[in-house]
C-alpha cells in the first residue's frame, strides 16, 4: 500500500517493542537513529498510550516513543497504564483502587535517564484534537473533557495536579476533587456501566463482574449486551437498557485504544470511530490505522495494518540490549 502524508495511529504497545519494530518495517519506516524511525513520505506515528507493562521491552519502547516525540517525528498520548504508574510512583491511589500494581517507574529508577523518562511521561497529553482527526486513549467524552480542561487549564497533568486529584495511598479523594478524578477516569479508562442489581457475567478469565465497558459512541444500542464493548459481548445478559449509553457520536475520524479486542478482525466501530487496540499486550496483534490527509469518508477496513504475536512470531535481534536481574527475580530486558 503506497500512502501519502498522514498519521499512522498505533494502539497499545505494552512494552512489546519487537512488535513495534516489525510494525514500523511493515509500514515502510526507516531507522534514522537508534531510537527514531521516519517515513520517507513524511508520515508520522500517533501513539494512543499504554506503552508500558506486560511486555519485555518497556524501557526500549518508552525511549523510542519519547525520542520520536521530541524529534517531532511522532505524537503520543497518556494511557491509563501511564497514569496509574505515575500515581504509584507518587504514592497515590490509581484508578484500580486497592489492586496491586507492579510499577514500571520503580523498576527503572536506577536507569541513567530515569528523570527524563519521568518528566516525559508526566507531560503526555490526555487527548489530542488535530483538526481533521481526534485521538484519545479510551473515551472521547466532551463533558468529561470540559471538566478536566477547566480544572487543569488544558489537557496535561503535573505532579501538583496528580496530588490534587488523586488521594494518597489508602486515603480518600479530597473534597471537590472527585468530579475531576471521575472525569479523568472516563477519558483514560472508558465508561463502566453497572448491570441491574443481582445481575452478573463472567470475564474470559472466569471472574464474576457486575459492570461492563460500553460503546460510548453507539446511539442505537438497546440492551446491555448490545452496549458492551468487548471481545465476547454474548457473555453479557441481553437485558434492555433504560437509557442510551451514547455520550458522543463522532462526526470526524476519532481514534482510541484501550479495549483489547484480541482475536477480532480490525474494522471501524462506526463511520468515524476506530479502536486500534487488538491485544498486543495479551498475545494479540499490534495494530495501526493508516489515516491520510485525503482520507476518504467514512473510515475503511483496509486502512488497518497489523503484526501478529504468538507461536509463529519471531523476536527481533537487539544487539544493544542487556539482560539484568530485577527485584522479584524476574528477568527483564531493557537498553544498556
Amino acid at each position: 500500500m503506497t500512502l501519502g502524508p498522514g498519521w499512522d495511529i498505533i494502539g497499545d504497545v505494552h512494552g512489546h517493542f519487537e512488535l513495534l519494530e516489525r510494525l514500523f518495517d511493515s509500514m515502510g519506516y526507516e531507522r534514522s537513529s537508534p531510537y527514531v524511525w521516519r517515513h520517507p513520505s513524511g508520515r508520522r506515528p500517533l501513539f494512543l498510550g499504554d506503552m508500558i507493562d506486560r511486555g519485555d521491552f518497556e524501557l526500549t519502547t518508552v525511549r523510542t516513543v519519547m525520542a520520536m516525540t521530541r524529534s517531532g517525528s511522532a505524537l503520543a498520548l497518556m494511557g491509563n497504564h501511564e497514569y496509574n504508574d505515575l500515581c504509584d510512583w507518587l504514592g497515590l491511589e490509581n484508578f484500580h483502587r486497592g489492586e496491586r500494581h507492579v510499577s514500571f517507574l520503580r523498576r527503572i529508577q536506577n536507569a541513567p535517564d530515569f528523570e527524563e523518562v519521568l518528566d516525559w511521561m508526566m507531560s503526555l497529553p490526555l487527548w489530542l484534537d488535530l483538526g481533521p482527526l481526534r485521538a484519545v486513549h479510551a473515551c472521547w467524552d466532551p463533558e468529561a473533557m470540559r471538566t478536566v480542561s477547566q480544572a487543569l487549564g488544558g489537557c496535561r497533568m503535573s505532579e501538583a495536579l496528580f496530588r490534587r486529584f488523586n488521594p494518597p495511598r489508602g486515603g480518600e479523594t479530597q473534597r471537590g476533587a472527585r468530579r475531576v478524578h471521575d472525569a479523568l477516569e472516563r477519558v483514560l479508562s472508558g465508561i463502566m456501566l453497572a448491570l441491574p442489581p443481582g445481575v452478573t457475567y463472567r470475564s474470559r478469565r472466569g471472574k464474576l463482574l457486575r459492570r461492563v465497558r460500553i460503546r460510548w459512541w453507539d446511539d442505537r444500542a438497546a440492551s446491555y449486551r448490545a452496549a458492551a464493548f468487548m471481545e465476547a459481548p454474548e457473555r453479557v445478559p441481553p437485558l434492555p437498557l433504560e437509557k442510551s449509553v451514547c455520550v458522543f457520536k463522532p462526526e470526524k475520524p476519532t481514534f482510541f485504544g484501550h479495549y483489547n479486542l484480541c482475536g477480532l478482525e480490525p474494522r471501524p466501530v462506526s463511520e468515524f470511530a476506530a479502536c486500534v487496540d487488538y491485544g498486543a499486550g495479551s498475545g494479540g496483534a499490534l495494530t495501526a490505522y493508516r489515516w491520510c490527509e485525503d482520507e476518504p469518508r467514512p473510515l475503511k477496513d483496509e486502512r488497518f495494518g497489523q503484526v501478529g504475536s504468538g507461536a509463529g512470531a519471531q523476536r527481533s535481534a537487539f544487539p544493544f540490549l542487556e539482560v539484568f536481574q530485577e527485584p522479584g527475580d524476574r528477568l527483564r530486558l531493557a537498553h544498556a
